[in-house]
């Protein structure tokens, strides 16, 4: 089974620390929150504090949270307390659109964009930034019972990058499929690892009834930020 990250993903249903989703909302990679750090700090360090792979110490919270401007304890307090901080941040509430869904089976098909004048919105989740935020519905099993279906994916779409960002390895990303052999154009959601060569990328479903994608051309890809059931929409 994958070793992939889970931590700070599924809001409601976290085991882990904050950092991902203060570092996102104020809308860092995870290289860029490396230079901010005093002293720097290396990628992959940050990487595995992320991930919950390190226990966050003490003396990494007061590091982080001066560069994240934020109190040591956000970083690992109870999502849920710090609701009503977080969307305080972006004015109150904030609405942002679902673009349309995406099928995170082997079945998969590829996002389907409303047009503009039929984009239905929702709230944006707390410690998620709402500027670039795109929310897409999920189909399929495929990575349950993280992500369930008809759960809500949330993506930055000013952080679509061509093939597969280092940083984006091991984390459950939006991905279109350039070329795998019968999988060839879907867009689907899986944890995505190197594959057997340089630029070929296996991708792995938390269910494990989903067999693995092997060695995949991957065209773009975006990081999933968090997920949520889905609520009323507006």
């Amino acid at each position: 089974m994958c070793k992939c990250a889970t931590s700070a993903l599924v809001y409601g249903a976290y085991m882990g620390n904050n950092l991902k989703h203060i570092r996102e909302g104020r809308d860092l990679t995870l290289r860029q929150l490396a230079e901010k750090v005093k002293p720097k700090a290396s990628f992959s360090m940050l990487q595995k504090l992320e991930r919950s792979e390190k226990p966050l110490p003490e003396k990494w919270k007061k590091r982080l949270s001066e560069a994240l401007e934020c109190a040591p304890g956000d970083l690992d307090a109870p999502l849920n307390e710090l609701e009503d901080r977080g969307t305080s941040e972006w004015g109150g509430p904030q609405l942002i659109p679902i673009r349309g869904y995406v099928a995170a089976d082997n079945d998969s098909v590829v996002i389907f964009n409303y047009d503009e004048d039929e984009i239905e919105q929702v709230e944006c989740p707390p410690f998620l930034n709402p500027k670039h935020l795109d929310a897409y519905q999920n189909k399929g099993p495929s990575q349950e019972p993280l992500i369930m279906d008809n759960w809500l994916l949330y993506v930055y779409r000013n952080k679509v990058f061509p093939g597969v960002p280092d940083e984006y390895l091991g984390e459950l990303c939006m991905v279109k499929i350039l070329a795998d052999g019968e999988a060839t154009g879907k867009t689907v959601v899986k944890f995505v690892t190197k594959g057997s060569s340089v630029g070929h990328y296996n991708l792995h479903s938390r269910n494990e009834n989903i067999p693995v994608i092997r060695d995949a051309i991957i065209e773009h890809s975006a990081i999933i930020a968090g997920a949520t059931p889905r609520k009323k929409i507006i």
